[in-house]
């Protein structure tokens, strides 16, 4: 997931939305989940102006860390699952630990 904070952007010219439009592109081409947050109330007209708010997705505070919450709790799951293959894979039941990689 990709999510752009436009809190600090009080303004956006042409440019600026090609620049979005295209880190959306590459994002939906990619399997990547685009979304905008904060955006300001001139940038709102400009994507409202402009027709844009109806491509782009918009996340609130709150969804976002929802959104960061499963994400970590699916990365959580996959790591126990993960650890639990290890550990049945061994004949005698013990877990394999990687080598200690020295210090610099």
């Amino acid at each position: 997931m990709l999510v752009i904070d436009l809190v600090r952007v009080e303004r956006i010219d042409a440019g600026g939305l090609g620049v979005l439009l295209g880190l959306r592109e590459w994002a939906r081409s990619s399997g990547i989940m685009f979304k905008l947050m904060n955006a300001t109330k001139r940038v709102e007209e400009i994507l409202e102006l402009t027709h844009a708010q109806r491509v782009f997705e918009f996340c609130s505070v709150r969804e976002l860390f929802c959104l960061l919450h499963r994400a970590d709790s699916m990365a959580s799951c996959s790591a126990d699952q993960s650890n639990r293959t290890d550990g049945n894979d061994n004949r005698n039941g013990a877990l394999e630990w990687p080598e200690a990689v020295p210090a610099v």
